[in-house]
């Protein structure tokens, strides 16, 4: 009776082994219409089809975005234990693809280019790189410049010089002085 007992647990031991289980790949190639992408399964460098991208936030036309790219390290799970048929979970830092070094309990977005947007533990969000917004700004509060303001033609600090400079023709045919500019 032992051995039919022994003989079973051998046979369900390697069923298990079988079955697909979540695995590390890199990247290979990304298709960003479709958000799928297809990896180098590891240690074994077999290439996968074409493999979904799971995101947090999805819908018609909307949702969060942030496709792999090439040589980034990923979890693929196998979609009910098959793995002709996984999707890839998420990414993962590595010793070549070190994380940002975010302090505990802030939420970092940082590109290649330097360019971040930071959600800080003070509350403050920071924000460097060149910004482009398209519709309105409304800001309630003080709005603090370090530089200079332009619009479609010329800069803040250009309107200034020019009305600096200006004169008006008082009501004898003589000129004004210019203005005495204020802080």
């Amino acid at each position: 009776m032992d051995r039919l007992l022994n003989s079973l647990r051998a046979q369900s031991s390697a069923l298990d082994q079988s079955l697909a289980q979540p695995r590390f790949a890199v990247v290979s190639s990304v298709d960003p219409t479709t958000a799928t992408a297809r990896v180098t399964l590891q240690p074994e460098g077999v290439l996968s089809g074409w493999l979904p991208v799971l995101s947090p936030w999805t819908g018609a036309g909307w949702g969060m975005c942030a496709p792999p790219g090439p040589g980034d390290q990923v979890l693929v799970l196998a979609q009910e234990g098959n793995a002709e048929h996984g999707v890839i979970v998420g990414r993962a830092f590595s010793l070549t693809q070190q994380p940002p070094s975010a302090p505990a309990g802030e939420l970092w977005l940082v590109h290649s280019s330097g360019s971040s947007i930071k959600l800080l533990n003070s509350g403050t969000v920071a924000i460097s790189g060149p910004v482009t917004i398209a519709g309105s700004v409304n800001v309630t509060g003080d709005l603090h410049v370090s530089g200079n303001i332009f619009d479609s033609q010329n800069s803040l600090a250009d309107l200034r010089t020019h009305y600096d400079i200006h004169t008006h023709v008082d009501s004898r045919g003589g000129t004004t002085s210019p203005p005495n500019p204020q802080d």
